[in-house]
């Protein structure tokens, strides 16, 4: 018999992968960063309703600016209202 595979709910998917079958051989998890930005005291606004993230550890050493915009393309603006990229180095 083969193991049983792990079950997540739809809710729990949905909120940490954005899709109902999630890959989970990537750790592409989407990360709630509204109340760090808030504790932060981020200025600007559109952060205060709600900040998700994804982090793409590594991503950013092989990927130029320009095609790191581009996945930008692929956001529903129907869900969000604006996309932002941000490298973040160890220094």
């Amino acid at each position: 018999l083969s193991p049983r595979k792990a079950r997540m709910k739809y809710e729990e998917a949905m909120e940490k992968y954005g899709t109902d079958k999630p890959d989970l051989r990537y750790g592409l998890e989407i990360c709630d960063l509204t109340s760090t930005l808030a504790s932060a005291n981020v200025t600007g606004g559109a952060w205060k309703q709600c900040t998700k993230a994804l982090n793409a550890k590594g991503l950013g050493q092989h990927m130029s600016r320009k095609a790191i915009d581009a996945l930008k393309t692929g956001i529903p603006y129907d869900r969000a209202k604006e996309a932002y990229v941000m490298k973040v180095g160890s220094n």
